[in-house]
């Protein structure tokens, strides 16, 4: 079976057939047809000591986990059930048994529970409202998530984008998004069965009436959206690359792999779009290149990191840490102490360690890793091309949102740009002597054995 990169894919062949000897009798030859066509074999185990965090959560998804993330927003606090619960627990005490006392034993006149008793719930009123009011900012707010895919081979990317508004008033969405390229927009749902999400245990009667005014290509309307609420929309959309998206699409690599490690050079063209807190990744290693300026020459050997910016050249060893490091939370991963305890936060909203997660969920292990299925938006899941000689790039844009003339509009924007390059393969490489070792252990098949070789390139 052999694997190649096409654009932001990968092409699958199979020499082999299936309804022939020996594999039409194969016992485990469902689980090679599983592997062909990339089915997900995630194996969810019957009892799972993770379950109750993930009916805590309210998703089993890690675009649950993207979408919550995007559904913080700056000055809107939840005021804990825990308080309200105080706060039930001290009304009916008051108008229960301090009412009772009050007007019985102390004032001695029962009659004037007619005028205490609707001032209790007049106080508890203006209390309740005060807790809630400050987390309740009467200001229009947006959280914007960009992924840009580039493919320079076929000269074509690919964007996806998250939206997710809260409204401080009753109002009705539209929008329309032919201008971003072939695609679709649609609302985004909460993976899971907890509050809110799309596969409740109990039946949720539709609030929004879908009629045919309301479907057209690239366009959304007329999407309800209830007093101080938030509603998520989600967008896929490819395009060849054009001049507005050109800083994502030229940067030209030349990588080998000695050793497992890459090394080589990268340019940055003059015009590229600055990036910070990016990643090259490849195999089983992560090498941070921190930030990427304009017109910056990236040089990678083995042990030294060498960025030149114009006249100025700086060296540094260079970073390298293991893959399933990128499941460690950013904080404490500077810790050692906890750094060999740590596991993936499903409970995390910061969104560049998600994205990364979510980038390479599969390589990383999937859900025995994560605790979390990416079955909901699995095609920006990049760990395939780690298996076709591709180095994955990941970096964080510095562009930020502007909301131009519109007042009273917050936005907070999240930029993420994912590029692959293909790597040579030298005499040091671990991967080009196993593929001999395979091709040997091929010719030392049996004749009838040899349509079933199932090791892959």
């Amino acid at each position: 079976m052999l694997r190649a990169a096409h654009g932001l894919g990968t092409i699958i062949y199979f020499g082999g057939d299936l309804s022939e000897r020996p594999l039409n009798n194969w016992r485990d030859r469902t689980a090679l047809v599983r592997n062909i066509m990339q089915w997900n074999t995630e194996r969810r185990a019957a009892v799972d000591p993770r379950a109750g965090a993930m009916l805590q959560l309210g998703y089993n998804d890690i675009a649950g986990q993207i979408r919550s993330a995007l559904d913080q927003f700056e000055g809107v606090r939840i005021v804990p059930f825990s308080v309200i619960l105080i706060i039930l627990t001290a009304y009916w005490l008051v108008i229960g048994l301090f009412d009772w006392f009050l007007v019985h034993k102390v004032l001695q006149r029962p009659i004037l529970t007619w005028v205490t008793f609707p001032l209790w719930i007049v106080l508890f009123s203006v209390l309740t409202y005060a807790l809630a009011a400050p987390g309740r900012p009467n200001v229009e707010q947006w959280n914007v998530l960009d992924i840009w895919d580039v493919d320079k081979e076929t000269n074509t990317y690919r964007h996806s984008l998250w939206m997710t508004r809260y409204s401080p008033r009753d109002w009705k969405f539209g929008g329309t998004f032919t201008n971003l390229g072939d695609g679709y927009y649609s609302w985004n749902g909460l993976p899971g069965s907890g509050l809110g999400g799309m596969a409740p245990k109990t039946v949720s009667p539709p609030v929004w009436h879908i009629g045919s005014e309301q479907i057209d290509y690239g366009k959304i309307t007329n999407v309800p959206v209830q007093i101080r609420s938030s509603k998520s929309f989600f967008g896929q959309f490819n395009r060849d690359l054009i001049d507005r998206v050109q800083r994502y699409g030229r940067i030209v690599a030349e990588l080998s792999d000695e050793e497992g490690v890459p090394i080589g050079m990268i340019e940055v063209p003059d015009d590229f779009s600055i990036l910070k807190n990016c990643i090259l990744v490849y195999g089983r290693w992560v090498l941070e290149l921190g930030e990427i300026q304009r017109g910056q020459t990236i040089r990678l050997t083995r042990t030294t990191l060498t960025k030149t910016t114009g006249t100025e050249t700086t060296s540094i060893p260079v970073p390298r840490r293991d893959l399933r490091d990128l499941l460690i939370p950013p904080k404490t991963l500077e810790d050692t102490r906890l750094r060999g305890m740590a596991t993936y936060n499903p409970q995390s909203t910061d969104l560049e360690y998600i994205i990364r997660v979510m980038s390479l969920h599969r390589a990383l292990g999937g859900y025995e890793s994560t605790g979390l299925h990416h079955a909901y938006q699995p095609s920006l899941d990049m760990s395939e091309l780690l298996t076709t000689d591709r180095v994955l790039l990941l970096g964080v844009g510095r562009r930020k949102y502007d909301p131009g003339e519109q007042e009273g509009l917050n936005v907070r924007y999240t930029e993420i740009f994912r590029q692959s390059f293909p790597i040579t393969l030298t005499e040091r490489s671990p991967r080009l002597n196993l593929r001999r070792d395979e091709l040997q252990y091929g010719d030392a098949l049996d004749e009838d054995m040899r349509p079933g070789l199932l090791r892959g390139r």
